[in-house]
């Protein structure tokens, strides 16, 4: 196996363990609103609180990235991860839960700026794209893990059993990246880039909308994956059953992520593998509440609508130069966690105000479509700059493109 690819599969399982991770609470919500006598609301807001952080800490982490190194950060963050976990199982009130979830939203920031940053010093173009299909696809099989096994555990152990193994699958992560990851010859090191070039106006613009995208179609599928149990249990599932059920469209994501990476790198109409695939897992979505065939509606959410996920991680890329990655990065993810930590709650919100548990599932649906009216803007931005700044042009403005 070729460096580059062993850092892909690293950098990929330790996005599988922030993925079980994030998804704990979402498993574990009868849990939590039994033990702590807590409303639906406060389990979005749990749920967002992995992200919370991120608003303010995404920009400094590529601040920090650059002059520390990515490497060390990472690990910093691998380990913020365990010890939240530990702090989730020992709490004895929901304020504890609260604490346990900020400090591992920190260690996530961090990774999740300078990790992409890191596979982008290793591929680059059309192979850029496929690689971080693949590695996009650790957070979905990190969540389809969780949902298969950790009601199962809980109900075998305790919930706290959960978030302890969220911090052992933190702590062996951080471990294997320790050993396994190393720094392309090519890339410049902490010192070097520690005064690198600012973001122009273009790209500040640019890598906001495109976190608006990413923000959208990722809030919708979480909510969506989060109150879809509750709904499938008020039609007579069992929860255990319910979480499966679920759980298919995460597991048939891990074949239509990189699916789409690889029809984008063949095709190369990005803008069509966006509309059409978001279109269609929005009437997926929306048909959950009126039919009984919920394996077809999660699969086809799961294969179908992720499948221009690489595409849309690496918008900011398109648009960064190499030397401003680290701190357009930032500002990505500063948009990305800020809609990630606002929309979710918005969707336990709607369950209690209306009492009913499809109101989720029509909010998800609702948040996903709203991905295609960014995207309208980004590319209207982008030509009304007259260029792209940074490597995926031969994907982007490709003569195929729509």
């Amino acid at each position: 196996m070729s460096q580059r690819w062993l850092v892909l599969a690293v950098l990929a399982f330790a996005r599988i363990a922030m993925g079980y991770q994030f998804q704990a609470v979402g498993s574990l919500t009868p849990f939590l609103v039994d033990e702590f006598r807590i409303d639906y609301a406060s389990v979005g807001t749990l749920i967002g609180l992995y992200l919370l952080p991120g608003i303010v800490v995404a920009l400094p982490g590529g601040y920090l990235g650059r002059r520390f190194g990515e490497k060390r950060m990472v690990l910093t963050g691998l380990a913020l991860m365990a010890l939240g976990g530990v702090v989730s199982a020992m709490g004895t009130s929901y304020a504890m839960l609260v604490a346990g979830r900020v400090i591992t939203g920190v260690g996530v920031v961090i990774q999740f700026v300078l990790m992409t940053k890191m596979l982008a010093d290793w591929f680059k173009d059309k192979e850029l794209v496929f690689a971080m299909s693949l590695y996009l696809n650790g957070w979905p099989i990190g969540i389809g893990l969780g949902l298969l096994t950790q009601v199962s555990l809980a109900n075998a152990t305790s919930w706290r059993t959960v978030f302890v193994s969220t911090a052992v699958f933190s702590a062996l992560t951080l471990v294997v990246l320790a050993l396994l990851y190393r720094r392309p010859a090519s890339s410049t090191g902490p010192a070097q880039t520690a005064k690198g070039a600012s973001l122009s106006m273009h790209e500040i613009v640019l890598v906001s909308v495109a976190g608006l995208i990413w923000t959208l179609v990722n809030a919708g599928w979480v909510v969506g994956v989060s109150f879809a149990p509750g709904y499938l249990t008020s039609q007579g599932i069992e929860i255990a059953e319910a979480a499966a059920i679920t759980s298919l469209s995460t597991w048939v994501a891990v074949v239509g992520v990189p699916l789409g990476g690889y029809l984008a790198s063949k095709w190369r109409r990005p803008n069509t593998i966006i509309v059409v695939s978001t279109l269609i897992g929005t009437l997926a979505i929306l048909a959950i509440p009126y039919t009984s065939a919920y394996v077809l509606c999660f699969s086809v959410i799961g294969l179908i609508l992720f499948l221009p996920a690489g595409i849309m991680a690496a918008l900011p890329i398109e648009v960064l130069r190499p030397e401003t990655r680290a701190l357009g990065l930032g500002l990505f993810y500063t948009i990305w966690y800020a809609g990630m930590a606002a929309l979710p709650p918005v969707g336990g919100w709607t369950y209690d105000v209306t009492g009913s548990p499809s109101a989720p599932i029509f909010y998800s649906a609702a948040l996903v479509f709203l991905t295609l009216a960014a995207l309208l803007v980004f590319r209207l931005v982008q030509r009304a700059g007259g260029r792209n700044v940074g490597t995926m042009n031969a994907l982007a403005s490709h003569p195929k493109e729509n």
